[in-house]
This record gives structure tokens, sequence and C-alpha cells, in this order.
């Protein structure tokens, strides 16, 4: 701590950044302590399709091996017509979408129009980029506007991609190989739903850090439709533990019977008090 304070107050005073911080920071650094981490886990999706964009996510939140929540909403409001669907640090994610929010709030009333996906992605992608991936946020940003029907992939560091289809999270791996076997150009508003919907069941059986429902969102231009426990049996138990084995009285025959009077072998037992003043 002492090391830490020197280099603190050594440092010169200048009106502007100073860049020279990380001598501050660098016993700590020194220190032979590592940072603890916590597990977290989420199975996001977005598909694009021909009239719409559909988002989906599951509802599990977990502090390591501790689920935390079992109903997490990890699909965001930026705009009326662009979502985001969040990985990460629950935290993180909420105050990031909320900043990108008000941001897009702010020049829809300036500019008079809806906020168009690249502008919003762009948002995301400069502040993201500021902290170098220690803001733990990776987003599925999915809109639609008068330039078509856009499905991003944002990643902590601020890198972006256009996807027709992606996945992210700790079951991304299980949604994707969904994602790549049936997707194909022109599907339907329906088969996109179900695509989504078969991808994110597919994270949440087979990844332990994924479960409870599946939650989808349906983005056109002109509304927006979100269901909310779209599968509720996603993570129902299919093998439960039999009930106990119970039988009626006289199923078992018995085979003898005997009675004895045991009367004879009782002892009466009486209580006996003694008096206190006795000597």
């Amino acid at each position: 701590m002492n090391a830490y304070l020197n280099a603190y107050f050594s440092e010169k005073s200048t009106n502007g950044f100073l860049f020279e911080n990380n001598i501050a920071t660098a016993p700590c650094l020194s220190d032979s302590t590592e940072l603890k981490t916590v597990k977290t886990g989420t199975t996001i999706v977005g598909v694009a399709c021909n009239d719409c964009v559909v988002l989906g996510a599951d509802t599990r939140a977990t502090n390591g091996p501790i689920v935390a929540d079992k109903d997490c909403e990890k699909i965001h409001r930026l705009s009326d017509n662009i979502f985001a669907a969040g990985a990460g640090t629950a935290a993180d994610l909420d105050h990031v979408t909320s900043l990108i929010e008000g941001n897009l709030e702010l020049q829809k009333l300036q500019m008079n129009r809806k906020p168009r996906v690249a502008h919003a992605v762009s948002m995301l992608s400069d502040h993201l980029y500021k902290y170098q991936g220690y803001i733990g946020a990776h987003l599925i940003v999915a809109g639609s506007d008068s330039t078509g029907n856009f499905v991003f992939q944002v990643s902590a560091n601020g890198c972006i991609m256009q996807l027709p289809f992606t996945s992210m999270g700790s079951g991304s791996l299980c949604a994707r190989s969904i994602l790549e076997a049936r997707y194909r150009d022109g599907l339907t508003e329906s088969e996109c739903v179900e695509l989504v919907s078969d991808a994110i069941r597919a994270g949440i059986y087979n990844d332990l850090y994924s479960g409870s429902n599946v939650n989808i969102l349906i983005i056109k231009n002109n509304y927006v439709k979100h269901f909310r426990h779209f599968d509720t049996k996603a993570s129902e138990r299919i093998y439960r533990q039999p009930k106990p084995i119970s039988f009626p009285v006289g199923t078992t025959p018995i085979i003898a019977e005997k009675t004895e009077d045991l009367s004879s072998f009782v002892v009466e037992v009486s209580e006996v008090q003694i008096d206190e003043n006795m000597d």
C-alpha cells in the first residue's frame, strides 16, 4: 500500500489525461494474488429472414455453479425497432444497453426518425472498444429499419460482424450446430421462430449454465412481438424418481400366528419421596 501511495503522489499534476497512471497500479499487478473469476452462462441466438428478425435467449442466470435467477430477461430494448440479446455479466449488460438506449432516444428526437441498426451497433462498438473487453458484454444486436433486416454480433472488445445467423454464450456451440444444419435462404417467419427455439433448446439440453425457459422476440419494421416463456418445457425433467411402492393390507399371507399373555412380566415401580429435613 505504501508503494501504491508513493507512486500516486509522485505523479505530476496536469490538466489533461495522464497516461502515466499505470505507475500507481504497477505494485498491485506485481502481487502474486490472482483475481477471482466467476463462470457465467447463456445461450442467445439471432436469425434474419426475408421479412423479419428473430432473437432468442434462455432465462437462466448463474453465479458460478449456483443458479442465481431462473427467469432472467436477456433481451434488452435499444429502440422501438432495435433489440439486443446479451451474454456475459448481467450488470454490465444492463448498464451498457441502458446507455445506448438513451443515446438512441436522443438521436430519434433530434433527427425525427427511427434510428438505424448500424448506428446502434456503431455506438456499442465505440463504447466497448475503449475498455478492451473489461466490460463483460457480448451482444447480438438485431433490428429492422428502412434499409432492411440485420443481425450483428458485437464482442466485448468492440468487434462487429454482420451475419445472417449467429449464437453467443456458453451454449453457443450447441445452438450453432442446429443453425448451420437447418438454416437456408428464404425462411418464413414461423420457420425462423421454430429454428431459433430449437437452437436455444439445444443449448439448454447440452450446457449446464443454460436453462429454464425460452424467450422469443420477432422484430419487423412496423411492430414487435415478444413471447416470454415460449417454451417452458425445455428444462423439464424427463426421468423422474418413481414413487415408493405400497401394498394394501392383506397382500402378504400370514403363515403362523401366536398370542402370549405378558401380564406376568409386568413390574410395578413406585416413587419414594425423601424428606429433606432428615439428618
